[in-house]
């Protein structure tokens, strides 16, 4: 079969055709590989995210644990203070002044010998001053405890 003069047009537009789609192609290859690209990075960002998120949460979590610990053993300090000012006040000792921090009656310094019941200038129910800003014989929250029958579990105790 004879070619045309009509046949070579076609030709040329079925070439063309070819090379657009191999061009569309390597167009539409290079871009899903830049959009893998693309995804691995966003991937990475996102696992990096959270593992810092992670590890503030970590952080926070032991912040909160050391602040109610001292939580605790701040109202157990408190208890205490109320109940020794209580005490004072049933023994016929006037309340300390708004405003003052109550220590233990002139009557009562605190020595440098332990008391019978083991605390400094002790008279069985009022300790001397807490050593540490914690008295470690301070009663748990709610009512007195008699001398030497301090918290349950000694210095660790976290009820």
């Amino acid at each position: 079969m004879a070619m045309t003069s009509d046949d070579h047009p076609q030709d040329e537009k079925d070439q063309k055709r070819i090379r657009d789609a191999e061009y569309d192609d390597r167009k539409r290859q290079k871009r899903l590989e830049a959009n893998r690209r693309s995804a691995a990075a966003s991937r990475q960002r996102r696992l990096d995210l959270i593992g810092s998120l992670q590890q503030t949460v970590a952080g926070m979590s032991v912040t909160i644990a050391n602040l109610e610990r001292e939580n605790i053993d701040l109202r157990r300090h408190l208890d205490y203070r109320r109940m020794s000012q209580a005490h004072g006040m049933m023994m016929g000792q006037p309340p300390p002044p708004q405003g003052q921090q109550q220590g233990p009656p002139p009557s009562h310094q605190p020595s440098h010998q332990p008391s019978p019941q083991g605390h400094p200038g002790g008279n069985g129910m009022q300790p001397g001053p807490p050593p540490h800003g914690r008295d470690p014989h301070a009663p748990p929250q709610g009512g007195m405890v008699p001398a030497g029958e301090g918290p349950p579990g000694g210095h660790g105790d976290t009820n």
